[in-house]
């Protein structure tokens, strides 16, 4: 009974989520651009809880490390809501 109810919560999240426009992720990636971040794949859900997901990789410029939580910063302040990183996340 257990593994039903979590096999349909996640299918019910699959399913009321949809993808954000291309015009908020290329909102984004110019926000990134302008923190020396170069985007090179991002894909931004938006779960039926109005919560937002996103996929992203990316590589900063002239060798500089940048943690995974300045990006969420970054990310943030793009979509204008706080963004965490995820624990299962590299940093």
């Amino acid at each position: 009974k257990e593994v039903s109810t979590v096999i349909q919560d996640i299918t019910s999240d699959i399913y009321t989520a949809e993808q954000a426009s291309r015009m908020t992720e290329e909102k984004v990636i110019r926000r990134l651009k302008a923190e020396h971040i170069l985007v090179k794949n991002i894909t931004i859900f938006e779960r039926g809880d109005k919560r937002k997901e996103v996929y992203l990789r990316a590589a900063s410029r002239g060798g500089r490390v940048i943690m995974a939580r300045e990006a969420a910063a970054a990310l943030g302040e793009a979509l204008g809501h706080r963004m965490r990183v995820s624990d299962a996340s590299k940093s």
